[in-house]
């Protein structure tokens, strides 16, 4: 038995050198494709190139010169003339106006509202419901700021407010306070009062007569069936069963305003804003006719 190395084992130099050099050629190739060529240095665009090339594009754009044309030519006539057929409708006859109101903020932009809705009974005894106003409100909001925005609201649309306290010191015929009701009520209890002859008197002991209809009724449509037996009273109707019970209406119609001003739209102005939500809440109004 020797001890000289197995066959296989002994590598003769030769190999050795070509496996070592063909090794090194395919490492170079490799790290030769990996490289790649510099190009050409271009000067970095400034954001005023930006803004400049967006400005271009845009008012180059068909869409943008829509919108535009909507924004500031569609948008203002369309409020104009519902704005008239409101002014209009305001100046028929109306018993009494009651409103609604509320301060809104939106979420996604600095922007506060104060909404203005109105509603009253026509002379058909239907109940009638406008938004007159969905402006911006800035500032503070204190009682002084609140009571002027109301002021100049009310001269928008030429409401008086001091109609309802004129109206109950009128002398025309058939306008009676609630005041004047009662003291009849209490006389009526008064055995040493004189005898009620008066028309309104009349007409209170009538309607006092009349069995109560069910709770599910619509009180209005008793009054539009009954208003020629008990004219004063269904005057004084009009007045009062026109007072809502709750803000809903002002409520619903930020919920509105939260679609318009949205995240996508956060920098629309409170001005366009109030003329979208106008025409969405009013134009159904004169449709219906």
């Amino acid at each position: 038995m020797t001890n000289l190395p197995h066959k296989k084992d002994v590598k003769p130099p030769y190999r050795k050198e070509k496996y070592e050099k063909d090794t090194a050629a395919a490492t170079a190739t490799a790290a030769a494709k990996r490289k790649v060529a510099p190009s050409p240095r271009t000067p970095t665009p400034s954001v005023a190139d930006f803004l400049e090339k967006a400005k271009k594009f845009a008012n180059d754009s068909a869409k943008a010169k829509v919108e535009r044309h909507f924004s500031d030519v569609c948008l203002p006539e369309m409020y104009n003339v519902v704005s008239t057929n409101v002014h209009e409708l305001l100046a028929t006859d109306i018993a009494a106006l009651s409103f609604t109101t509320d301060i809104w903020s939106s979420d996604v932009s600095p922007t506060s509202m104060l909404s203005l809705t109105a509603q009253w009974i026509d002379t058909d005894f239907k109940l009638q419901k406008i938004v007159l106003h969905s402006q911006e409100f800035r500032g503070s909001h204190t009682a002084v700021a609140i009571s002027e925005a109301f002021a100049n609201m009310f001269d928008t649309w030429r409401i008086d407010s001091a109609e309802s306290k004129r109206a109950r010191t009128t002398d025309e015929p058939r306008t009676v306070s609630l005041s004047d009701m009662f003291d009849e009520i209490l006389q009526e209890n008064n055995p040493f009062a004189r005898q009620r002859t008066s028309s309104t008197a009349q007409q209170l002991d009538g309607y006092l007569s009349e069995v109560p209809i069910p709770r599910s009724n619509n009180p209005l449509e008793f009054w539009r069936t009954n208003q020629g037996r008990f004219p004063d009273l269904a005057q004084m109707a009009r007045r009062y069963l026109s007072a809502p019970c709750t803000s809903t209406d002002s409520e619903r119609l930020f919920s509105a305003a939260s679609h318009v001003i949205d995240e996508k739209r956060n920098r629309l102005s409170c001005e366009k804003a109030e003329k979208l939500l106008f025409i969405k809440k009013n134009l159904p109004l004169f449709l219906k006719k």
